[in-house]
């Protein structure tokens, strides 16, 4: 990989995170996993 494509996942895994976590956290408060 280049160092630009890394870049660019990195970016695109920053901008995601948030609502990964947000799911994660939903499911925990219902009991989920």
């Amino acid at each position: 990989w280049s160092v630009a494509e890394c870049l660019r996942l990195l970016h695109l895994l920053k901008e995601a995170a948030p609502g990964v976590y947000a799911e994660w956290e939903a499911n925990a408060r219902k009991g989920g996993n």
